[in-house]
């Protein structure tokens, strides 16, 4: 991390080296500057990955996945995973059912997903700091991450390649369950109709070791399995740690590639 407040003296160069320390009280190249990315990234085998039965991968496709994520721990002291709108719409569709489109997406987003998460950031020089994270839904003209194709009416709302497609009467829930595949979630449930035995969803953690895998039911569970989540049924609203280790993942990759000669350790709390 860059250095402010001009050159350390020998006592402040000395208490940095020392974690016990420069733990309760940073030296002054701690926590000195933010950290914006745009992640693009293939989502396979990376975030999480479906299995069968034996545990072996289907290998799916899961295209790539855009956002951009903002570890603002100098300033604000809060992570922002922020995704950006172009919408297109039907002709069919007029500017309130548009107006109403926007709100509802950014409602889902707030009300599912806000003050579900927080960033823990271990540095062993300078201590640990805990920060909330904050779902962010931009709408833009150009650069988007997503186009926001809203139709007078689509049978089953989806995210395909950077395409969100969705009916001018989709409601916030369904927002949220496609923004999870938007910033790289996986759905919590099966694809294969012929599969015998449930399928199963694997996740890997933010050190990039693999989670126990979950069974999960064909084309969707019960909302009232104490199992299920918002990935995984319709109306059901459980978000748990996991669906915040994306966030982690990328944020151990920004803080490591720095060549800061120390491990930074990022997790979800």
């Amino acid at each position: 991390m860059g250095i402010s407040g001009g050159i350390q003296s020998p006592s402040e160069v000395a208490r940095c080296e020392d974690p016990a320390i420069s733990a309760t009280l940073p030296c002054a190249s701690c926590w000195s500057k933010d950290y914006t990315k745009e992640i693009q990234v293939y989502t396979g085998k990376r975030y999480s990955d479906q299995l069968n039965v034996a545990g072996e991968s289907y290998d799916y496709n899961f295209g790539t996945v855009q956002y951009k994520l903002k570890i603002l721990c100098k300033t604000k002291k809060i992570v922002v995973v922020e995704i950006r709108f172009k919408i297109e719409s039907d002709d069919a569709v007029n500017d309130s059912a548009v107006a109403q489109a926007k709100k509802s997406l950014t409602e889902g987003v707030k009300k599912y997903w806000g003050n579900q998460f927080l960033l823990k950031i271990s540095d062993p020089k300078c201590g640990t700091q805990i920060l909330p994270i904050e779902f962010k839904v931009l709408f833009v003209n150009s650069d988007e991450h997503y186009i926001f194709k809203i139709h007078d009416k689509y049978d089953r709302e989806g995210v395909t390649g950077n395409v969100l497609d969705v009916s001018k009467d989709t409601g916030p829930w369904t927002y949220a369950h496609e923004f999870g595949h938007c910033y790289g979630l996986p759905d919590e449930y099966g694809y294969n109709p012929d599969a015998e035995e449930n399928d199963q969803v694997v996740y890997y953690k933010p050190d990039r070791s693999l989670d126990s895998p979950i069974s999960v039911p064909y084309n969707g569970g019960d909302p009232s399995d104490p199992a299920s989540t918002i990935m995984a049924a319709y109306g059901n609203t459980i978000i748990l740690k996991r669906h915040g280790w994306i966030i982690a993942i990328e944020a151990n990759e920004i803080f490591n590639e720095r060549g800061l000669g120390r491990r930074i350790i990022c997790d979800i709390v």
